[in-house]
């Protein structure tokens, strides 16, 4: 038999200890290892690409493109998206990198109605959370499209994550578009 805690002095009555509060033993002081932030997670040829969770609204295999007259080679043209039209950005040739062909593409839409934008990238875009001891001090360089948009870095298994502030990307490529 195996010798068990001593019981308190008094105990009590079953009603008692099923509506009362409990109340939880202190913690142990110590290191808490703490998520810096939740980010969505991507990428785009050898650049990891974060931004907010709620940037991107869906994903969906690429959608045929119907390209149109006098655009740049990064916007690949515009694609309908369950009646929506939604101008289709090459995030690789944009930022002027190779495509990793060894990953699926998905087209990640973000914005929403006549804002909506899809970008296409390497691979399916997941939840994921960086700690805070995986921030990188100082900003890595990084493709002068995302020049004034990327407020952080992350470093994980060799990795670097670029943290971009998405509507401030998605305004130069609007006005990109529109020059």
């Amino acid at each position: 038999m195996l010798e068990s805690e001593p019981l308190p002095d008094t105990l009590l009555a079953p009603t008692a200890a099923l509506t009362g509060e409990f109340v939880l033993p202190a913690a142990e002081a110590g290191p808490v290892a703490m998520t810096a932030v939740e980010r969505l997670a991507f990428r785009v040829g050898p650049l990891g690409l974060l931004c907010v969770p709620d940037a991107g609204r869906e994903v969906v295999p690429p959608p045929a493109v119907s390209r149109l007259p006098h655009l740049s080679a990064w916007l690949t043209g515009v694609a309908n998206v369950r009646g929506l039209l939604l101008p289709v950005v090459d995030l690789a040739s944009a930022l002027g990198v190779e495509r990793d062909a060894g990953l699926r593409p998905y087209l990640l839409i973000a914005g929403a109605g006549a804002d909506a934008l899809g970008l296409l990238v390497d691979g399916l875009p997941v939840p994921r959370g960086f700690e805070a001891a995986e921030r990188m001090n100082g900003i890595p360089p990084h493709p002068d499209l995302l020049q004034g948009h990327v407020h952080g870095a992350y470093e994980r298994d060799g990795q670097v994550w670029l943290d971009v502030d998405v509507h401030g990307f998605f305004q130069t490529l609007g006005e990109r578009i529109a020059a």
